[in-house]
């Protein structure tokens, strides 16, 4: 069933206002997707607030051409394409679907894009968006970043309470004996 012109312009539309506001954006590779799996991404990607829009090539590029963006052209990519926007996180949606891609046989990010209001957008291919879905998160890196400071102050308590505790052993020593 051919869609219609009005359908056509939604999605042009639609994609037109998901790029400039995207941190990342991914094409993934639909085929061999059962609906049930399909489902449970879409599923997933809504929990991780990632925009997943399938859509024709010729529609993506033509809306990829609008944005000005001329460092992917989907219409070079294999396979039956979604394309996935994150607006939050520029690692959330490359993390989600290589886990998914694990559990599911036919299932491939394609290439992706991460967009920079002052660097642009640079392309990603494969290989480069799964060892991007390998960085830690961005509350991970606080974290760890926490601990870095924390842990010299904690090492001067440690040492610090160590005197303390030497005294109060003497103490205790002598208070045994002495009794």
């Amino acid at each position: 069933m051919a869609t219609t012109r009005a359908k056509k312009e939604a999605v042009l539309t639609r994609v037109g206002e998901y790029i400039p506001n995207s941190k990342s954006i991914v094409f993934i590779d639909m085929k061999g997707l059962t609906v049930k799996d399909a489902d449970d991404l879409r599923v997933q990607c809504d929990a991780a607030q990632i925009h997943c829009l399938v859509a024709k090539k010729t529609l993506f590029a033509k809306a990829f051409e609008n944005a000005g963006i001329t460092e992917l052209t989907p219409r070079t990519l294999e396979g039956e394409l979604a394309a996935a926007f994150s607006m939050t996180d520029e690692v959330a949606p490359a993390r989600l679907f290589a886990k998914f891609g694990k559990e599911h046989d036919g299932f491939s990010m394609k290439a992706g894009l991460l967009m920079s209001e002052k660097a642009g957008s640079r392309y990603m291919d494969a290989a480069a968006l799964t060892q991007l879905s390998l960085l830690p998160s961005k509350d991970e890196l606080r974290a760890k970043l926490v601990g870095t400071i924390q842990r010299p102050i904690s090492g001067m308590v440690t040492v610090l309470a160590g005197n303390l505790r030497g005294l109060v052993t003497v103490f205790k020593a002598m208070s045994e004996k002495g009794a």
